[in-house]
């Protein structure tokens, strides 16, 4: 990579399913700090898509927002455009999108994320050699790259979506809703079927999700994984812990993370306040107040909402819980956590396609019994929470660094246009 002149940088258009930015939490954090890796040897174009609510929450208002972000944006971009989902260009209601969905022959993700605007403007570019190589972040915005004629193309899955869906419909108890996830995987899965293999190359999270693209489509893949900026997320020392004291961080808007949060309140908390009447939790993340009525009159659960930096919370906390058990991808807030060398009790599917060890820089548990006994077992053990910290730190530093992530990412794209594909 060295060797690269940076006066000629290949021209790249990155098509985003959001606006990636600010990096906090999840598709945000991978997609902003990806793109920003990449300018270091591309010349970019940013094609995103707005999704109403993020920015809002995060700004306030659209408005303001976009303006925000795209004066961000624009430290790694050489342009940026934004487009309306067709959607939400009226007021957006997320039930009856759902319900068309279902009707038509395209998933959820693909029907929502129909823009007439991004498509008439990539009509408009076609096949005029303006770009060497076409980013696109989810199988969801798949269509729109194929009219960028003469570039080659890369897809990125944050998770494996048919894969995520079917887990998805396997958990639910509610039997209209389990039918209609289940007919959405299908249709997600045909949509990986007519896509992927349309595309250059397919971008993933971890070796996981790679077996599971190849085993199902035999694409060919390559292993970008979540990484974490080690420089924010690391350990101040400037807050002490709270004897007893639990944390979870991540947005309730999220369904793996409504349903982890969902669990452990109904299932593990009990457990631990019978035995440990002293502990307490704090829920960090957008969309908090869908767990109130889970809640109740608890006092012992806090729950904040969006907050501008999640890390005070995290280094106050003795043990981080992360009890997900659908999903696919990596999770970001285990990185996260790891790289603040956090002790934490987690469901395996919680940290699949990373690289940790059982006892040695995690704590894993299924069970409502076994995550109560873990999560105890570590609140009278400082010396081993410490030992856990320190090893989760080595690992994030050693494997999971996005500087290092980018690096890897860039040589893969440079390949492509080197050997021709």
């Amino acid at each position: 990579m060295g060797n690269r002149s940076p006066s000629k940088k290949p021209k790249l258009l990155w098509l985003s399913h959001f606006i990636p930015y600010p990096p906090k939490g999840g598709a945000l954090q991978r997609s902003f700090n990806l793109l920003k890796e990449a300018s270091r040897y591309f010349d970019i174009d940013l094609f995103s898509l707005v999704q109403s609510f993020p920015v809002k929450e995060n700004f306030g208002s659209l408005e303001e927002g976009i303006k925000v972000c795209k004066n961000e944006l624009s430290k790694y971009t050489s342009s940026i455009e934004f487009f309306y989902i067709n959607s939400e260009k009226n007021k957006p209601n997320k039930a009856l999108t759902a319900i068309k969905a279902g009707l038509s022959s395209s998933p959820y993700i693909e029907y929502w994320l129909k823009s007439d605007e991004l498509l008439a403007r990539l009509k408009d570019i076609g096949g005029n050699d303006s770009y060497d190589l076409v980013h696109c972040d989810t199988i969801g915005v798949a269509r729109y790259a194929k009219e960028v004629l003469s570039a080659k193309k890369i897809l990125n899955h944050h998770n494996i979506e048919s894969h995520m869906q079917y887990r998805r419909a396997k958990g639910e108890k509610h039997i209209l809703k389990k039918l209609y996830f289940y007919l959405d995987a299908m249709k997600i899965y045909s949509l990986e079927k007519r896509y992927c293999h349309e595309f250059d190359l397919n971008i993933v999270c971890s070796d996981l999700d790679a077996e599971r693209l190849v085993d199902k489509l035999h694409v060919d893949t390559h292993v970008v994984p979540n990484g974490v900026d080690t420089d924010y997320f690391s350990s101040s020392f400037n807050e002490r812990e709270v004897d007893d004291s639990l944390i979870f961080a991540g947005g309730m808007t999220w369904y793996p993370n409504f349903q982890a949060m969902e669990f452990f309140i109904k299932e593990v908390w009990p457990l631990l306040k019978q035995r440990r009447p002293t502990i307490n939790i704090t829920i960090v993340g957008r969309g908090g107040d869908k767990l109130r009525p889970l809640v109740g009159a608890e006092a012992a659960i806090k729950i904040t909402g969006f907050v501008d930096d999640v890390r005070p919370y995290i280094e106050r906390a003795s043990v981080y819980v992360c009890p997900i058990f659908v999903g696919g991808g990596t999770k970001l807030k285990v990185l996260d956590a790891l790289s603040m060398s956090k002790a934490m009790v987690a469901h395996p599917i919680a940290c699949e396609g990373i690289d940790v060890e059982q006892d040695k820089n995690v704590v894993l548990a299924e069970t409502p019994e076994a995550m109560a006994d873990k999560i105890l077992y570590l609140l009278d053990k400082p010396s081993l929470r410490i030992d856990l910290g320190r090893a989760g730190r080595e690992l994030i530093e050693r494997r999971y660094s996005f500087k290092a992530v980018g690096d890897d990412m860039a040589e893969k794209y440079f390949s492509l246009l080197d050997n021709g594909g």
